[in-house]
């Protein structure tokens, strides 16, 4: 990924943010079918949790940190 293109990123990072909003879904469904064979308990699934949290707040940093280029490039552009 290139640094020129910071739309695209933006488009990804909110892709991005679209797919860890689903993955508590695919987390409890593998969890559905994986706790019938094996004897798993709920706090081990503890850590499990805690990543979609994790990278919905580093995607929140990501996008925003992109979004700050992409207006410190508009403001270059206009003093130019």
């Amino acid at each position: 990924m290139s640094f020129k293109n910071l739309k695209r990123q933006i488009t990804y990072c909110s892709f991005n943010f679209a797919f860890i909003l689903f993955l508590p879904v695919f987390f409890y469904l593998d969890y559905a079918l994986v706790s019938e064979t094996y004897q798993i308990t709920k706090t081990e699934l503890l850590g499990t949790a805690l990543i979609p949290i994790a990278l919905l707040l580093l995607n929140i940093l990501a996008t925003s940190g992109v979004v700050k280029d992409y207006n410190l490039l508009k403001s270059m552009d206009r003093i130019r």
